[in-house]
């Protein structure tokens, strides 16, 4: 699984981190129009977003966590519910994607690895940057 992590925050100016280390996170997929760069003011190409704070951070880590599927699927749908109201219907939808997507993502790389997110690409955060 991948959980926020404060390990290597403050490498790169524009981190930042509201959420507690641990804590499950997710890729929110909407991006503002004023955040076209991963280093642009927003930050919502550069941030990871906490479950269940809907919080946000720039550093995640590849964490070997004994959960069920099902249990994280239900703190996504949760998640999701909280911050947009959504129906059940379009919730039962949407939810099983990003836990797939996260899952995928995971298994891209080995358990302590310390993540970034660039705009679209997840990568591994250099020791220096």
């Amino acid at each position: 699984m991948i959980v926020a992590t404060h390990l290597t925050q403050g490498q790169r100016s524009g981190d930042f981190a509201w959420v507690n280390g641990g804590e499950f996170v997710h890729i929110y997929g909407l991006v503002c129009d004023r955040d076209q760069d991963p280093d642009g003011p927003c930050g919502c190409r550069r941030a990871f977003t906490g479950l269940p704070s809907r919080k946000a951070i720039t550093t995640a880590i590849v964490a070997d966590v004994d959960i069920d599927e099902p249990i994280y699927l239900r703190a996504v749908r949760d998640s999701e519910i909280a911050a947009w109201g959504m129906q059940k219907q379009e919730d039962e939808l949407r939810a099983p994607a990003i836990v797939a997507g996260m899952i995928k993502l995971a298994n891209e790389f080995s358990v302590g690895t310390t993540l970034e997110r660039r705009g679209d690409v997840v990568q591994r955060r250099a020791a220096n940057i």
